[in-house]
């Protein structure tokens, strides 16, 4: 099962490495900010199937 802390360490080292901001994620990925940010703070409360699919966002980016 997926994390927070796993997709939080994938969206932080995809916005280091592409040199994003949080704002500039969340349009790339199609989230809001707000919810780019509580992935990022490791907020418990972000739905899993969110989580799932902001980690299918990064892996398509990245392939």
């Amino acid at each position: 099962m997926v994390t927070v802390k796993e997709v939080a360490e994938k969206l932080l080292k995809y916005r280091t490495e592409k040199k994003l901001t949080q704002r500039d994620a969340a349009d790339v990925l199609g989230f809001s900010n707000k919810t780019i940010c509580a992935i990022e703070r490791e907020k418990e409360s972000i739905r899993k199937v969110t989580l799932m699919k902001v980690l299918l966002k990064l892996e398509k980016i990245n392939e």
